[in-house]
């Protein structure tokens, strides 16, 4: 086993020394302690710390729902921050290896909170329309909740929460229409795969919050036992 990992470590130096690993954001050179981003571009991150902080401005958003018990964001978005580009990336260059690092991260930063339940049974990632899906290829919401899942220990439903009409991009639209566009766009497949289930409910970015709470509308007709409301990054500037 030592020889093993003596031979992946010095693997890994060589095609590092050939082919250098980049910065996702800036371009400059990795070294072999850093991952996908640089340390400099790292420490730019704005977390928003909320996994700590029971009542939030994402939770204040969907405690309406009777299910929801927490709610929470890894990251401020804003547009020209390397989160927006890394977001980008994942979602419309198609970097789907980008989903690893934040689902890791991500799970740590849940692990670690004394708000949501240890033994989550499954997580739900919001879903595309399957026209959407195959220009694609992947739904970055999925992709992140299988990285996510591992860490958590649990497992990821893609089944229960289908979306059943195709919409127009939410983004430039009125709070409004936003709430128009997406209306009726979810539905149900099977309800009693989550009736009585603690559930995590995915999202890439959080803005309005008019999809997930369309997704939450259909969830609780299940009755699950939780809900907690998960995003990689909040664009509200509704901040504590």
């Amino acid at each position: 086993m030592p020889w093993l990992q003596l031979f992946k470590t010095v693997g890994k130096a060589v095609i590092d020394f050939v082919f250098p690993r980049q910065c996702s954001y800036c371009g400059t050179v990795l070294t072999s302690q850093e991952e996908v981003w640089c340390t400099r571009c790292r420490l730019s991150i704005k977390y928003t710390n909320y996994f700590r902080m029971p009542l939030n401005p994402v939770y204040y958003m969907f405690s309406m729902f009777k299910d929801v018990i927490f709610g929470g964001a890894l990251w401020f978005y804003d547009r020209r921050s390397l989160v927006a580009n890394l977001i980008h990336e994942l979602k419309f260059l198609r970097r789907k290896e980008l989903a690893e690092p934040i689902g890791k991260e991500l799970g740590e930063e849940l692990a670690e909170s004394p708000y949501v339940p240890k033994d989550i049974d499954t997580i739900i990632p919001v879903p595309l329309h399957p026209k959407r899906l195959k220009w694609r290829g992947f739904n970055q919401a999925e992709e992140v909740a299988r990285h996510l899942a591992l860490v958590l220990n649990t497992t990821v439903n893609t089944q229960v929460l289908k979306r059943i009409q195709e919409t127009e991009a939410q983004s430039g639209k009125s709070l409004h229409d936003r709430w128009i566009n997406i209306s009726g766009a979810f539905a149900l497949t099977d309800p009693e795969s989550i009736r009585g289930k603690k559930i995590i409910l995915l999202d890439d970015v959080l803005t309005t919050g008019t999809t997930l709470s369309h997704c939450l509308r259909v969830i609780e007709q299940a009755n699950p036992e939780s809900v907690c409301v998960v995003t990689v990054a909040f664009a509200n500037k509704a901040r504590f």
